[in-house]
């Protein structure tokens, strides 16, 4: 948090425009006190006049323009939540999907991240490719504020258009009353893209502060961006396939609250993700829709980090279903807590034996042991779930970073992987219900104060992304990004 405040301290400083506006400039006015009547020779009783305009310092806002354009999401996402800190909790040699024998749950591989903070992180590190381009800005500012300020001594006027050659790169100087404009066209060979021709275009309202970024790779990749005193918007189209916009606000206790709304385009399919993220000194809390792991999911997560280890502490799902009770539908909602087996204090072996038809089930078994594991059912006492498991092992999706040497990147691994779920409303029945159908003795090694961060951020926000699900359309986020500068 020390981070983000000092770099909105020096943005803010750097949105000041005094250093853009000139001394005023005042010419005799028809109606001054000086002016006489040519008929009496009288003087004409002064009025108040509106103070005159004051020229705008051009050089002035391309020099604050080119000091602090540059930003990166990721500066405020907490260090071991990154793809780079994940990397190196993973040991590859317990990636594993094979469960047809026991795995001992030292081998389950650890420390994964759910599907809600994986769609942060995987639009964050896809921007990367776009804000690494910006860096190329430096290599020109000082020669282009030299050559404009030339330009300028030459040619002064109330707006300015400047265009010249330096190296690779054609600059653009343009400005206008309450505009002025930077950009940058190139070609250039980019990794995992090949040439491509780029465009960055930086922007600043010279009245109000505001810095739009714009950067364009080919027809199908673009980024833009605006940054204001405390709120960082930005929007991507990427590959023809992924299309998102992220929102991230600095509260004024200093914690962050963010936005991501995606849009996957998968064999002609959309596919729309929404997530709201909240990050404090402590932990970080990710709510959304995303569940490529739930076929026909409809219902919302909350996933909670510990910021001191970026580890995913547990998750809790909110699903509304159509459920048959006495031979009628009724609306089921399920509120479930699930956990890592690793934070189950008594289960150490797994396998999983799936069903080899229609009529039978999967069958797990625990600690080696030769009897089926057995989920308890609520019965005739839980009402409308009647036919609902209080508890059970299931296998979700989780995912895990590497660092691959060959392409210079962090990638990642989708995995299976057991867990433990319990209705919320008896989770205080678990112990002694996983003891009286599996005689095993287990605990939750979750702490108190972890499980109830959860439970409150759970309850406080759960609904919230629903609420703001049909904020920004794919229509909208192309709105945002735009198209390429060009002036006639």
């Amino acid at each position: 948090m020390k981070k983000l405040v000092c770099l909105l301290l020096v943005l803010t400083s750097l949105f000041s425009l005094s250093s853009c506006l000139g001394d005023s400039v005042t010419s005799p006015n028809e109606n001054s006190p000086s002016a006489v009547d040519e008929q009496t020779s009288d003087v004409i009783p002064s009025t108040p006049q509106e103070p005159p305009a004051e020229k705008t310092d051009f050089v002035a806002c391309l020099k604050t323009l080119l000091g602090g354009y540059k930003w990166n999401p990721k500066s405020v996402i907490p260090a071991k939540l990154h793809p780079e800190h994940q990397a190196t909790l993973l040991n590859t040699n317990h990636l594993n999907n094979n469960y047809n024998s026991f795995v001992t749950v030292s081998d389950i591989p650890q420390n994964g991240i759910g599907e809600q903070w994986n769609m942060v992180i995987e639009n964050l590190s896809e921007s990367e490719t776009f804000f690494s381009i910006l860096s190329l800005v430096d290599n020109v500012a000082t020669v282009s504020v030299t050559a404009f300020q030339n330009y300028i001594d030459q040619n002064p006027a109330d707006t300015a258009h400047y265009q010249f050659k330096e190296g690779i790169y054609s600059v653009t100087i343009h400005c206008s009353q309450n505009t002025i404009d930077y950009i940058l066209d190139y070609t250039t060979t980019i990794q995992n893209l090949g040439e491509q021709s780029v465009q960055i275009a930086l922007s600043m309202n010279t009245a109000t502060g505001i810095k739009s970024v714009r950067v364009q790779i080919g027809e199908d990749n673009a980024l833009a961006y605006t940054v204001n005193q405390n709120k960082y918007s930005f929007a991507i189209k990427y590959l023809g396939v992924r299309k998102a916009f992220f929102e991230l606000i600095e509260n004024p206790d200093h914690t962050i609250t963010g936005h991501i709304y995606e849009y996957l385009t998968i064999s002609s399919v959309e596919i729309a993700s929404i997530a709201d993220f909240y990050i404090t000194d402590d932990y970080v809390t990710v709510v959304g829709n995303k569940a490529n792991g739930m076929v026909g999911f409809e219902g919302y997560l909350c996933e909670l980090y510990s910021v001191s280890t970026g580890k995913m502490i547990a998750y809790e799902v909110k699903e509304t279903l159509l459920m048959p009770v006495l031979g009628q539908e009724v609306e089921v909602t399920y509120n479930t807590l699930w956990f890592d087996l690793e934070d189950i204090d008594g289960i150490t072996s797994i396998k999983y034996v799936p069903a080899q038809s229609n009529d039978e089930e999967d069958k797990i078994y625990v600690n080696g042991k030769s009897s089926v594991w057995s989920a308890k059912k609520y019965g005739a006492s839980g009402g409308t779930k009647i036919a609902s498991r209080r508890f059970d092992i299931e296998f979700r999706t989780q995912y895990f970073y590497y660092y691959d040497p060959v392409n210079e990147r962090f990638e990642k691994i989708e995995q299976k992987i057991p867990m433990l779920f319990v209705q919320e409303e008896v989770y205080d029945d678990l112990i002694k219900d996983i003891k009286d159908t599996n005689n095993i003795t287990i605990s939750v090694k979750t702490s108190s104060g972890d499980l109830t961060k959860l439970l409150s951020e759970y309850s406080s926000k759960i609904d919230l992304p629903k609420e703001n699900k049909g904020i920004y359309s794919v229509a909208t986020i192309l709105e945002f990004i735009g198209n390429k500068k060009s002036f006639a």
